[in-house]
């Protein structure tokens, strides 16, 4: 009898000694799945921060870059005189000195087709062939019967929009070719004061065995375009008259 006992004494024993044992391990097992849950939890929180602060740095620097490029804008421009057309919401600022933007409107017609084109001369730059101004249309017929040749359409203005800013892309160049201009040169995409999309091109061509060498900005819209003839050198002046040329629809 005494014997017998003694063997269900160490059964029981060895049983929960048994158990414990297996507790023991299912307790590591969940601490250490739940220690392996918080360290990925911990990395995916610190990649998510430095993710962050790498977006925040950027971010950062991006703005004060458009603040500074503001605040030079608006000290260089501060005493220019502005000039405003509500038909075609347009919008620009220019150096007094190079005095008043004379405007005129045009109504031109081509293959039954009929457009009202502005044209932009300012006063004491009427001798020079540059910093002229014209607002056209898409029409290739009435866009020749303004200005003799075509500078955009809706197909830059399609891909311009998609287009970073910088050096044209290979589709850009493509475009102005079909135009005839001749050879076309540093073409670049940039961004008046408000951000909207405009493009910088030079077109080389020989007529009458003259050759033309003229660089343009071009500021394509939904319905229309701007077209400025350019000097040779854009300094200051000129870069911030151009960046100055807006649309308020």
């Amino acid at each position: 009898m005494r014997h017998s006992t003694k063997i269900v004494i160490k059964g029981t024993f060895f049983l929960i000694v048994g158990i414990i044992t297996i507790l023991f391990f299912v307790v590591i097992v969940y601490i250490y799945q739940d220690l392996k849950k918080v360290e990925n939890n911990m990395f995916n929180l610190y990649n998510q921060v430095r993710t962050q602060n790498d977006k925040m740095d950027k971010i950062s620097v991006s703005d004060e870059k458009i603040v500074q490029q503001s605040l030079k804008f608006t000290e260089a421009t501060k005493n220019w005189q502005p000039y405003q057309d509500n038909d075609f919401g347009l919008q620009l600022k220019s150096p007094v000195s190079w005095g008043g933007l004379k405007t005129e409107y045009k109504s031109i017609t081509s293959n039954d087709q009929k457009a009202t084109v502005l044209y932009g001369k300012f006063n004491n730059l009427s001798a020079n062939d540059y910093l002229d101004l014209a607002v056209l249309p898409y029409d290739d017929g009435l866009q020749r019967a303004a200005v003799n040749d075509k500078f955009s359409s809706n197909d830059i203005l399609a891909v311009m929009d998609k287009s970073k800013i910088g050096e044209c892309q290979n589709a850009l160049f493509e475009i102005l070719k079909t135009y005839n201009l001749g050879e076309i040169r540093s073409c670049q995409v940039k961004e008046n004061i408000l951000k909207q999309k405009f493009i910088l091109y030079r077109y080389v061509k020989t007529l009458d065995k003259e050759t033309v060498n003229r660089l343009v900005a071009v500021y394509p819209r939904a319905d229309y375009y701007v077209k400025i003839n350019l000097p040779d050198e854009v300094v200051d002046e000129v870069d911030y008259f151009i960046q100055s040329v807006i649309f308020m629809k």
